[in-house]
């Protein structure tokens, strides 16, 4: 009986998504929105929490954490995943009060 693909029996088709395969993985349309959104919503929530830190001026910090999801979400997933990057950061920075255009610029200058 031969093994089915993804079961872990066949060594050339890990059961587990790996650094390599886990963008290979998501490839229907539902899935990859999903994540997109999920990096976004991340992205937001800690980006508003970091903007929340900053002394002076409310738009900009010493600090800000939300690299590290940008960096994890790029080097795991690709850079099909940047618009969730993208919209996380506009979040951010709208949530935090500042217009949309300062938002944008912001937001494209930052990326």
């Amino acid at each position: 009986m031969a093994a089915s693909s993804g079961d872990g029996l066949d060594p050339a088709t890990p059961a587990v998504a790996t650094p390599a395969t886990a963008g290979r993985r998501i490839n229907q349309p539902f899935g990859y929105l999903l994540l997109v959104v999920a990096i976004a919503v991340s992205y937001a929530v800690v980006g508003s929490l970091s903007l929340g830190l900053a002394f002076a001026n409310t738009n900009v910090t010493a600090v800000w954490p939300p690299t590290g999801i940008a960096v994890v979400a790029l080097m795991l997933w690709g850079i099909r995943f940047f618009p969730g990057v993208a919209l996380g950061a506009l979040a951010a920075k709208l949530w935090n009060g500042a217009s949309l255009n300062t938002s944008a610029l912001i937001t494209v200058v930052t990326l």
